[in-house]
């Protein structure tokens, strides 16, 4: 039979685990950044007391985990019951706030430089092939003629340049001039045969999508005999996200790779390792659903390897040039403008409003607001703004309300 252990004399038992658990989580839920539940941030001189604001430049007190909750002196936050701290004028017109380093690690806000450097960033994007509508070509029949043999397997089939597609014949009682438009018609010189076959052959790799004649059919003059796609030249839909689609620019190279071998004349034929092409145009209209857009490029396809409705893989090589950039966890969007956090003399932090360009790998372009050798937050900007107060209403909107241009100045 086990004996509880009886505490020591002079000292009270230590409390259990799950308590000592409990103590610490609510402490720390309780501490925002800078400040301790007690009062003010570690090393801050006293508050003034309520009635004193005035002289020291303050404007209203307010919660720090609470922003919402103002008032005119130092009282407890009707919400959480920490004390209020004071506002000045100084302060929330710069935007500035100081954080010590002890804060800054203990909740994980690092510095990172601004830089000038040489960026090329690579995409990959979904793709697959269309049909190029300028290279469609309808055979329409020269003359009065039957249809003596087909040589394709069937409608929407893929031939070969040269490849055989319908054999021909003029009806019984046709004239001399009639046989020789039909010789022109298939392509027979004036020196070739008098009993040469009467065989339209594809003028190049491509595809007929059909509907085909049948044997024996006769069509009059003027009729569609069939349609054939020329597949020399393709075009290539590529399907960018919305942050992706602006370096699309029209004359970029982009690559592709079949995702799975495209099947030819009825046969898989191994394709090629790559195909080359050239970006041309993208729409400006995004799609509201999957903030996706579609840029088009012209592949060369010699060998009608590629044909409509095949699934690609698609790579662009996008150059920047030699930019500023700062990491992308260091802006944050606010809608009306982006923001980063200044690191200024000693350990305060500036709110400072920024132009950027072009997004992708982990990086921002900046085009104005900072210089190379600056050093901004770029671990924690969030915690950041929401200590600088960004997130009011009054620092979002300026002083006539939300979404107001006026006063947004960092």
């Amino acid at each position: 039979m086990t004996r509880r252990r009886r505490p020591s004399r002079g000292w009270p038992a230590p409390p259990p685990r799950w308590a000592r658990g409990l103590t610490l989580g609510l402490t720390l839920m309780g501490t925002p950044l800078g400040f301790s539940c007690g009062g003010p941030r570690d090393g801050a001189a006293p508050a003034a007391a309520a009635g004193d604001g005035a002289d020291d430049g303050i404007l209203h007190w307010t919660c720090p985990m609470h922003p919402a909750v103002t008032a005119t002196g130092q009282t407890p936050c009707p919400l959480c019951k920490m004390d209020l701290v004071p506002v000045r004028a100084d302060a929330q017109a710069a935007g500035e706030v100081v954080i010590d380093p002890l804060t800054r690690a203990r909740f994980g806000l690092a510095l990172v430089p601004v830089e000038r450097r040489l960026v090329q960033q690579r995409l990959r994007a979904p793709a697959w092939v269309v049909a190029d509508p300028a290279r469609r070509r309808a055979f329409p029949a020269p003359v009065d003629l039957e249809v003596a043999a087909v040589h394709l397997p069937g409608a929407a089939g893929g031939v070969s340049a040269v490849e055989p597609m319908l054999t021909l014949r003029l009806p019984p009682g046709a004239s001399a001039q009639e046989l020789r438009r039909l010789r022109a018609f298939v392509g027979l010189g004036a020196d070739a045969p008098a009993d040469a076959p009467l065989v339209l052959r594809a003028p190049g790799p491509g595809l007929v999508p059909g509907p085909l004649p049948a044997v024996g059919a006769r069509l009059r003059a003027g009729e569609a005999l069939l349609e054939h796609v020329d597949l020399a030249e393709v075009l290539v839909e590529l399907e960018l996200h919305a942050d992706d689609l602006p370096l699309a620019v029209p004359g970029s190279v982009a690559f592709f790779e079949a995702a799975a071998p495209p099947r030819h004349h009825g046969r898989k034929r191994a394709p090629a390792d790559r195909f080359r092409g050239t970006l041309h145009a993208h729409p400006a209209a995004l799609d509201p659903r999957t903030r996706h857009g579609r840029a088009m490029a012209r592949v060369e396809n010699p060998d009608g390897l590629l044909v409509p409705g095949a699934a690609l893989e698609a790579e662009l090589e996008v150059v920047w040039g030699s930019v500023v950039v700062v990491p992308d966890s260091a802006v944050i969007s606010t809608g009306a403008r982006d923001l980063v956090f200044l690191a200024g003399p000693g350990d305060a932090l500036r709110p400072v409003e920024v132009d950027v360009g072009r997004r992708g790998d982990g990086l921002v372009e900046i085009q104005s607001g900072l210089k190379p050798g600056d050093e901004v937050v770029g671990r924690g900007a969030f915690f950041v703004a929401a200590e600088s107060r960004l997130r009011t209403p009054f620092r979002l909107g300026g002083a006539d309300g939300p979404g107001d241009g006026a006063g947004d100045g960092p």
